[in-house]
């Protein structure tokens, strides 16, 4: 069984710990509206299948129907194949932790050049 994958740290607990420390930003809206996270801490499978963290490039929207997407970016990743390897639910079994809880929804590529992106989505009607 692959390592499990906490594909984006729970948004709402990093979302508090930058306000308090004072990096990263954190858009909050209205009773009606989305909040948005930015550069916080997530983790995500590079080309080899091992573990790699990242703590910029991170950006995530919670709307108020529980309904959430996040999104991690990273260069430099490693991949020694050679081509552009895909991830998600189907192939690892793992599951991605975002604001709301664990989604089986999530999927991430990285380039042969080692350009990563992992989306995590979260439908709260379900």
């Amino acid at each position: 069984m692959r390592k499990i994958l906490i594909a984006a740290t729970l948004v709402a607990s990093i979302a508090a710990f930058l306000v308090v420390s004072g990096s990263g930003q954190v858009a909050k809206a209205d009773n009606n509206g989305a909040s948005v996270y930015k550069d916080f801490g997530c983790g995500l499978f590079d080309g080899n299948g091992g573990f790699v963290f990242v703590a910029v490039g991170t950006h995530s929207v919670e709307i108020t129907n529980g309904n959430a997407v996040t999104i991690c970016k990273a260069a430099g990743v490693p991949n020694s194949n050679g081509k552009a390897v895909h991830w998600d639910n189907s192939n690892t079994g793992d599951q991605c932790f975002i604001a709301g809880g664990l989604t089986t929804d999530w999927n991430e590529t990285v380039s042969a050049s080692g350009e990563a992106t992992l989306r995590c989505h979260l439908n709260g009607s379900s």
